[in-house]
């Protein structure tokens, strides 16, 4: 008899933390600027069920990979529930080092805004592999130029904006 009331006890404890978990979450979701309207407060947003509870679908698990927290990749992974946001077009407003030498590896630091974590960095107008995603405002390469001259850099982002050319002079 005590056993069946300290299991009741701990299951009916432990069900406002649930729930009030899960009202936290889709405050999270509804509060979102790109959230779509007839999409907020349904369970089933990130639930199989639409009572919620149990197995979450695949935007519910990529809700949770993310740290709880939603971001533009997630937004673009599953646009049935979010309205479509323009990503402002990328803008470089400098490279360090401006200047390089024929042959040798440099570490450019593009900077500026509207990078993304899947922003394409071209050099010459070349899809540049290896680029790495520092924040919003910089990307970091490291790049050997075969040849004198102006060269450029430019990044791209999933809609396909492209910044204006920044030019690198090589000596």
């Amino acid at each position: 008899m005590k056993s069946k009331i300290l299991i009741a006890v701990v299951v009916f404890s432990l069900l406002p933390l649930s729930a009030h978990s899960t009202v936290q979450l889709m405050d999270l979701f509804n509060k979102d600027k790109a959230a779509k309207a007839d999409k907020k407060n349904k369970c089933n947003v990130c639930h199989t069920s639409s009572v919620g509870g149990g197995t979450r679908n695949a935007f519910g698990q990529a809700f949770e990979a993310s740290g709880k927290k939603i971001t533009d990749d997630l937004r673009n992974q599953f646009p049935s529930l979010f309205n479509a946001i323009q990503a402002a077009a990328p803008k470089i407003s400098r490279v360090k080092p401006p200047k390089a030498k024929v042959g040798e590896q440099v570490t450019l630091m593009i900077m500026g805004s509207g990078f993304a974590s899947d922003s394409i960095v071209k050099v010459d107008g070349s899809d540049f592999t290896g680029a790495t995603f520092v924040s919003s405002k910089r990307i970091d390469i490291t790049v050997t130029f075969d040849s004198a001259g102006v060269h450029t850099v430019q990044i791209v982002n999933t809609t396909g904006q492209t910044s204006k050319a920044f030019k690198v002079k090589v000596k």
